[in-house]
């Protein structure tokens, strides 16, 4: 059975979380940084997604968004490795 996930109750908590859990991990950090358009005041106020988003092999990560009819918000998984563009 997989631990249950706390849940927090203001995205700055959840990445304070995030934050603490990542740096436990051994190994390198890849850090992906968004690229948004449009009124960027409004796209923070709205916007579930952090601006950067740091992960590490053995990361949990949760989808935010249906990406396909079996990837959908929710799902969640483990890093198991990058690839290089």
């Amino acid at each position: 059975m997989e631990p249950v996930l706390p849940s927090y109750p203001t995205r700055k908590k959840v990445q304070e979380a995030n934050c603490r859990q990542l740096k436990k991990l051994m190994g390198e950090a890849h850090c992906y940084i968004a690229i948004d358009s449009g009124d960027i005041t409004l796209v923070e106020k709205l916007c579930l997604f952090p601006r950067t988003l740091d992960l590490k092999v053995g990361a949990r990560v949760i989808l935010l968004k249906n990406m396909t009819e079996k990837l959908v918000n929710g799902s969640a998984g483990i890093v198991k490795s990058f690839v290089k563009d």
